[in-house]
């Protein structure tokens, strides 16, 4: 499986940001993150965090009126590890990264430029480890996490202390069933494309997910069973998730009164997803055909509490930078690979509406705030 963003395209900026403007406006980032002042301190490692804008202010299809808004990060991935370090009491210094526009003191420091990645211990290459240069980033998800682990006391009792009440539940269970909804219901808005790239991404998300890929042809299924199929996945795997959660009576995570790992795999996908529905950028009818939905809509009211538990929560703000139960940055991110089957979306409209009704709950935008960058488009 894939959980790193690798694309280090050599382009020209998308955000055109004047040298000589300050890079925060209001307290948010809408420039580019500037570069580490030097090496991280010991035991305080950089970490580069995916991210994402709730426009571009290009004027595009996906954007059409809307002005800039901040960087924020989004990422599932990103934010787990983000999660185990502040809930383990480890520091870390972020920087987040645009996937869309990445700055190249990061790409010209890190060739592969995957996103997450961390330099410095713990989580990055330790001197005289034999992994790798201590001096350079280390990426993987999964990698990271080990050598957290294996590196950091704090983080390798968080883990071992914080385990599921219900033996049955692992975090393995858990990581693939929230892959498996929130990959499904991004596939099951584009489905209906006949676009070669279009179903190649819809195959490509949908191996990352429980779906059996091998039993369905993508060539020749004109989509709508491919779509249903997803409905299908996600309706079900939405309906586990609420008897899990509801099933934890007064305890208010799956680790008992404090979270753990299942915890972050299972609370960072649901969030993505619970964005993914209230935009509508989704199959499922309680999305599609009402211009977006609550998760108890697709009958996970219990999921929706949880999350909101965790908003509460101090590691939540440190990880996502928000409160904000909603945001565009969420399914912006997706975009460039979702108009790959632009012609199931409108040429992008539906897409448009997406977003603009995230933009439209977003606490942290404003269609208000005006700024010096210039940006280019590259949805046609």
């Amino acid at each position: 499986d894939s959980d790193s963003d690798s694309d280090s395209s050599d382009a020209a900026p998308r955000v055109d940001w004047p040298a000589d403007a300050e890079q925060y406006v209001d307290g948010y980032l809408y420039g580019a993150q500037p570069a580490p002042p030097g090496p991280p301190k010991p035991g305080v490692p950089y970490k580069a965090v995916l991210s994402s804008r709730a426009s571009y202010g290009s004027g595009d299809v996906l954007d059409g009126d809307a002005p800039l808004g901040p960087l924020m990060p989004f990422c599932p991935y990103c934010a787990r590890l983000s999660l185990v370090l502040v809930e383990s009491g480890v520091e870390f210094v972020p920087f987040l990264i645009d996937g869309q526009d990445k700055p190249k003191w990061f790409t010209d420091a890190y060739e592969a430029a995957e996103t997450p990645s961390m330099l410095g211990t713990p989580g990055g290459f330790a001197p005289g480890g034999g992994e790798g240069d201590p001096n350079s980033w280390a990426g993987d998800s999964k990698e990271i996490l080990r050598r957290l682990r294996e590196q950091s006391p704090e983080v390798r009792e968080w883990l071992d202390a914080r385990q599921p009440t219900d033996p049955a539940v692992t975090v393995d269970s858990i990581t693939k069933m929230m892959s498996s909804i929130g990959f499904g219901e991004i596939v099951s808005f584009i489905a209906l494309t006949k676009e070669a790239g279009g179903r190649g991404l819809a195959k490509n998300l949908l191996g990352m997910t429980s779906f059996d890929v091998a039993s369905h042809d993508f060539e020749t299924d004109p989509g709508e069973a491919l779509r249903q199929k997803c409905v299908d996945m996600t309706t079900k795997l939405w309906l586990e998730c609420e008897k899990m959660i509801a099933s934890l009576g007064d305890a208010p995570y799956i680790c008992g009164d404090a979270p753990g790992l299942a915890d972050v795999m299972f609370v960072t996908m649901a969030n993505f997803a619970k964005n993914v529905l209230k935009a509508g950028a989704s199959g499922n009818p309680a999305a599609a055909e009402r211009g977006g939905c609550d998760l108890a809509d697709v009958g996970a009211p219990s999921v929706a509490a949880y999350v909101d538990r965790w908003r509460k929560r101090a590691s939540w703000k440190k990880a996502f930078f928000t409160t904000s139960q909603y945001g565009a940055h969420h399914l912006m991110a997706m975009t460039t690979m979702m108009m790959m089957a632009a012609d199931a979306l409108d040429g992008g409209k539906k897409v448009f509406d997406a977003l603009e009704r995230l933009r439209r709950l977003d606490e942290d935008y404003s269609y208000e705030k005006k700024t010096p960058a210039t940006t280019k488009a590259v949805a046609a």
